[in-house]
């Protein structure tokens, strides 16, 4: 049985891995994300959603690795799912797609790199459904927020 959401496509618009010099491996990382999610403007069915991820030694920690990942994803919501879910089904589970797509990137990247193999926790993406758009504990809010209206408006 299908999923109700395809993933048509995915791309990675920034990849960017960095060892600590003296971190260790099982040190923690805090990870932040920034979420946006549009509509076609003529293709109801179709979204496009952007995740990006950065994450870097938690505070008092020495972690591994820092670095910032964005992936963007388009999707199609097949027929007779109900349109009052399709938003949540986008959030929910296209970001979560995405970010497994995020994780084994990081995975592989940091295979061969100087602390080893690191691989992100895994993230809760439901509560973003409640949430603004936008869910991030970093300062750059407002300049996310604007990143997300500009592609809403590009979808």
């Amino acid at each position: 049985m299908l999923s109700p959401l395809q993933l048509k496509s995915h791309r990675f618009i920034e990849l960017h891995l960095e060892g600590i010099p003296k971190g260790i491996p099982d040190g923690d990382v805090e990870v932040t994300t920034t979420l946006g999610v549009g509509r076609h403007k003529t293709e109801p069915r179709e979204w496009r959603v952007d995740l990006k991820v950065a994450f870097e030694p938690a505070v008092g920690q020495n972690g591994p690795y820092k670095g910032t990942v964005e992936v963007v994803g388009f999707f199609e919501i097949l027929d007779g799912w109900p349109e009052k879910d399709c938003e949540a089904l986008v959030t929910i589970n296209g970001a979560s797609l995405l970010y497994g797509a995020i994780r084994e990137m990081v995975l592989m990247m940091s295979s061969r790199s100087s602390h080893g193999e690191f691989l992100l926790q895994t993230l809760n993406f439901q509560a973003m459904n409640q949430a603004p758009r936008i869910a991030t504990k970093s300062p750059a809010k407002k300049t996310a927020k604007k990143v997300i209206r500009k592609i809403a408006k590009d979808t």
